[in-house]
């Protein structure tokens, strides 16, 4: 159960790497602190989780793909989590299925498409756009499917820590 709290302690950090780019709510020494460590957590959320290796690769893609990472704090994550990996599971990336790689790969691209739709259109919709859902959706069919909840739980985690953030 103790690998659990990873995703949570990733969302918590992602979300204060983007507030820190985006908002400048603290120096970026902050954010290059925060953003190493969550190259760190997401490795070992591979590690020690390692039925959610797609979903933590397919999202990192998606977010390269949609154009999100666009700050030296931003690619300093990737950084730090391409070697973090590299030391400590690279031998998890062998057994990846590459279709399940795309699935979520996609899920994040719409998400990200979605939410940059709703950031320009003000209306009751928009609140629902902006919630990314599409990959808890798609997080949520694949382990109603194959019966690894560890999906599931893990992408909910990661947003439960995400989102508090927002109340900081």
């Amino acid at each position: 159960m103790l690998p659990y709290i990873l995703p949570f302690i990733c969302g918590v950090l992602t979300k204060l790497s983007d507030r820190i780019v985006d908002e400048q709510i603290c120096s970026r020494k902050y954010g290059m602190v925060t953003s190493t460590l969550c190259g760190i957590v997401a490795a070992l959320i591979i590690k020690y989780i390692p039925s959610v290796t797609e979903l933590v690769i397919g999202v990192i893609v998606g977010v390269i793909i949609s154009k999100k990472i666009d700050n030296v704090i931003h690619f300093l994550t990737l950084l730090v989590f391409a070697i973090a990996i590299y030391l400590f599971s690279v031998t998890t990336l062998l057994g990846i299925s590459f279709g399940v790689l795309i699935f979520f790969t996609l899920s994040t691209v719409a998400d990200e498409v979605l939410v940059d739709i709703a950031k320009q259109d003000k209306n009751k919709l928009s609140f629902i756009l902006k919630q990314r859902l599409l990959l808890d959706i798609a997080a949520f069919l694949y382990s109603y499917y194959t019966g690894l909840w560890s999906i599931f739980i893990s992408i909910l985690l990661f947003d439960i820590g995400y989102r508090l953030v927002n109340f900081l």
